[in-house]
């Protein structure tokens, strides 16, 4: 039932908003191949731990032991992940420079969390990239990658089942630059992530991320293929907390539309004063290592 799989060879309309999608691109019905975790199956969660580790140990392997990374409060991040209290779902929002910026979360995590596998994060992932072919739709399901349609808005169901994952506890993981920023510039946030925090049915903690240098470990340029030697530097910020803002805005009978942009606005802040902060570190490791 979960394996079923249509490729949509001529022009088709998206499920939610009617938008008329290119030749050779179909809904995310039409790819969804994910279980609620409740109705997960033993073979989806045998192969979900398989795929889970392998990309962990990409990462490890690749950013600990080939590059040179600094991680800044890691200690922030650990505890959010590792410490917070039960049933209090995480948020972590980050800038998207390489097309393996995920390999970072796993560097990040002990081994021992990694086989928990329940409490590994979930990522919206363009359904166009991770969705090719079902080889690949079940590659990335499997690692957690929830596929959204890039365009067709803030109600999906790809957002809807991440809203139903923070109401459950767990955590997200997103890039809300939108798509693989590869000119580094400082870009306009996607209104999604402010959904998915004012949508939760208990306020997540939100916890920003910004660094350098995984664009020099696996640059978006051909060729592609990860090197080595290259210097990452990973800056953790502060928890942030919504859930007031979220009572007060609704108390002023705010739109769904002003919440969300209320809150977008508040991360790309917060995300400016990141950025600033992790170029200086990491051209202060320039300085030191010349």
């Amino acid at each position: 039932m979960y394996l079923s799989f249509h490729l949509c060879k001529t022009r088709c309309l998206s499920s939610k908003s009617g938008r008329v999608l290119g030749k050779g691109q179909m809904p995310v019905s039409d790819v969804w191949l994910t279980p609620k975790p409740y109705k997960e199956s033993r073979w989806w969660k045998v192969s979900s731990t398989a795929i889970l580790m392998i990309v962990a140990a990409c990462g490890k392997v690749l950013i600990g032991c080939f590059n040179k990374p600094t991680i800044h409060r890691r200690e922030a991040f650990m505890r959010c992940v590792t410490k917070r209290p039960a049933n209090k779902p995480l948020i972590t929002v980050s800038n998207h420079y390489s097309m393996v910026d995920d390999f970072l979360i796993s560097y990040l995590l002990p081994w021992k969390f990694l086989f928990k596998r329940t409490g590994v994060r979930w990522m919206p992932g363009a359904k166009d990239v991770c969705c090719k072919n079902l080889a690949t739709s079940l590659f990335f399901q499997l690692g957690r990658v929830v596929p959204v349609v890039r365009g067709d808005g803030v109600y999906q169901q790809s957002m809807d089942f991440c809203v139903d994952r923070l109401s459950e506890g767990d955590w997200i993981n997103i890039y809300p630059e939108g798509k693989v920023n590869c000119d580094k510039e400082f870009m306009r946030l996607k209104w999604g992530v402010g959904r998915l925090i004012a949508d939760s049915e208990v306020s997540p903690i939100v916890l920003p991320i910004w660094h350098l240098g995984m664009e020099d470990f696996y640059p978006t340029k051909k060729p592609y293929y990860p090197r080595i030697g290259k210097k990452i530097t990973v800056v953790v910020g502060n928890p942030l907390d919504f859930e007031n803002d979220v009572k007060m805005l609704r108390e002023q009978n705010k739109t769904e539309e002003e919440v969300r942009k209320y809150i977008t606005d508040k991360i790309q802040d917060v995300f400016l004063t990141l950025k600033t902060e992790t170029e200086l570190l990491h051209s202060q490791s320039d300085d030191r290592n010349s």
